[in-house]
């Protein structure tokens, strides 16, 4: 019934539009117009029957229809009609669905009326008796409501968005993160949930309650909380939040153009907390203060094979047992961790997990980048994910300081001038491997102009070493380059 309204709204619309002949006008057009109505709306019915028969894709059908001026077969009411900052009160999956993404459009999917409201194509395959009794295996299009809200469609969306790079840059955890964050805060009261007991009476939720309370769905797959799993009926049902306490508790964010922004440089971060006093520092830090030579390179914080490098290093102290780890296990109780599970896995950089981790379908370490105790207390750390578990086995993953200054001491200025020399002349080999564009001696005045520190020494040193790691042997090779003359230099 809904679209037939809308065929009859969109029709007279087109048909009518603004007049100057007055009412008589509209009035000795109204045949003519049921007339229409009558057609598109057979028109519709058509295109749903023919593609529930395969006789044309769901693409095919829209098109038809935007042809004829029909609006979407499948379809959703305007966004402006379930505006959730209209809503004074938040489901349960609409709380969830705001900390993890911070984005309204999402938190309006989970309004359980505004899916009751849309439609989407849906393809099925079916077995269909025949007259000889045979099966004839059927297929087709159909256009169906959206599904209930789920705590499962929140995981498999959020997995979905980050496979599709569609996840909104407003996001800021996983559902699962972002649920037991919301656990987090009501147990500790700074918010307050209401809901229905046992007799359906409205109440406030108490505090203490969080603790013993867990999120399960009935045979109506509405979302309710239940003591335990084997509870025959709810504790409460139909909670909800206030929305002004959600936002103020977990605030909007601005969508940020991560891949424009300067995010600075590893030098930005506190990394002298590991020249420090402390007996253990966040990892992140470590891996960090090992990228950056000592806390002396400004090596950016985007750089990923800076940060694969340092990363794969301290792992293998770690496993190797020269670096004692301890982290903060699902009860948070701290302890330190067994070496060998750090072998052959890695630590991918802060903004680049790749979707089998994102999945945990293995075993690796989910960083962050180190910016405040606050923040690393809550969420913002280290973490191991074994592979087949969704939530961290390990967090708030630390290192012995002591120990990680004495394996990548301080690297002095002339030390730092001759690894950057190395490095820069591997940029130059990698580019021009077949050939060598200058003399040598080019390379090394350029090289003692540009590195404060260099001796001449050094330069063969990194001269040589950059040849060996690229493999780019006709650096090697005596004489001026081909194709030059009047150089000096071999």
């Amino acid at each position: 019934m809904r679209g037939r309204r809308a065929v009859k709204k969109v029709t007279e619309r087109k048909l009518l539009g603004p007049s100057s002949k007055g009412m008589e006008s509209i009035s000795g057009d109204e045949s003519k117009c049921a007339v229409t109505v009558e057609r598109l709306e057979a028109l519709r019915d058509e295109l749903i029957t023919k593609a529930g028969q395969s006789e044309i894709s769901a693409e095919q059908a829209e098109a038809e229809a935007k042809a004829a001026g029909l609006p979407p077969l499948a379809s959703e009411p305007h966004p402006s009609k379930y505006d959730p900052m209209a809503q004074t009160r938040w489901s349960l999956l609409q709380a969830v669905a705001w900390i993890a993404w911070r984005d309204l459009g999402l938190v309006r999917e989970q309004n359980s009326e505004f899916r009751s409201r849309c439609t989407r194509w849906q393809y099925q395959e079916w077995d269909q008796p025949i007259k000889d009794g045979s099966i004839s295996r059927r297929s087709g299009w159909f256009l169906e409501p959206w599904r209930p809200s789920r705590a499962l469609l929140l995981l498999l969306s959020d997995n979905s968005m980050r496979s599709a790079g569609s996840l909104p840059k407003t996001a800021r955890l996983t559902p699962g993160e972002a649920e037991r964050d919301l656990w987090r805060n009501l147990s500790e009261g700074r918010l307050t949930a209401e809901g229905l007991d046992r007799g359906g009476i409205p109440v406030e939720i108490a505090a203490r309650e969080w603790e013993h309370l867990a999120l399960f769905e009935d045979g109506s797959q509405r979302q309710i909380l239940k003591y335990h799993p084997l509870d025959s009926d709810a504790a409460f049902a139909e909670v909800r939040f206030k929305r002004d306490d959600l936002v103020m508790v977990w605030p909007s964010y601005e969508a940020v153009d991560l891949e424009a922004l300067d995010l600075g440089t590893m030098l930005d971060l506190p990394l002298d907390r590991i020249s420090g006093t402390e007996t253990y520092v966040p990892l992140s830090l470590a891996i960090c203060w090992v990228a950056s030579r000592g806390g002396v390179d400004p090596v950016s914080l985007r750089d990923e094979l800076a940060w694969k490098a340092a990363a794969h290093n301290v792992l293998s102290k770690i496993s190797d047992g020269k670096v004692e780890i301890l982290g903060c296990d699902k009860r948070r109780v701290a302890n330190v961790l067994s070496r060998p599970i750090f072998a052959l896995i890695e630590a991918p950089h802060p903004l680049k997990e790749n979707l089998g981790q994102v999945l945990t379908e293995e075993t690796y370490v989910s960083s962050s980048f180190f910016i405040g105790q606050e923040e690393w207390l809550k969420s913002h750390n280290d973490k191991l994910f074994v592979a087949g578990d969704r939530s961290p086995t390990w967090t708030h993953l630390q290192v012995k300081r002591s120990q990680v200054a004495k394996l990548w001491p301080k690297m002095s200025a002339t030390a730092l001038a001759a690894s950057n020399c190395q490095r820069w002349l591997s940029e130059e080999m990698k580019a021009s491997p077949d050939a060598r564009p200058h003399p040598k001696n080019y390379y090394r005045l350029l090289a003692l102009k540009k590195f404060k520190g260099l001796s001449g020494r050094q330069f063969l040193i990194a001269w040589d070493a950059a040849i060996s790691s690229t493999s780019a042997n006709a650096w090697s090779e005596p004489g001026r380059p081909k194709g030059k003359s009047n150089h000096s230099g071999n």
